[in-house]
């Protein structure tokens, strides 16, 4: 019998982990968002949501194009 190793791509590797860890600090910050909304005003809100989505587009893991 031959063995294949499989053909992994530490930066494959690299950028789903840096996704994963993106994923929990968003969802650790959205939950405190619920937690606090009510003593929370609506512009303090909105720049939660504007620094989490600003977060995840730095994060997420880039398409390759072929």
């Amino acid at each position: 019998l031959s063995f294949r190793l499989p053909d992994i791509s530490f930066n494959d590797v690299h950028a789903k982990i840096n996704y994963y860890k993106a994923y929990a600090t968003v969802n650790g910050l959205s939950k405190k968002a619920i937690l606090t909304e009510l003593d929370a005003g609506p512009n303090i809100l909105q720049e939660l949501e504007n620094f989490m989505n600003s977060f995840i587009t730095k994060y997420k893991p880039k398409s390759k194009k072929k």
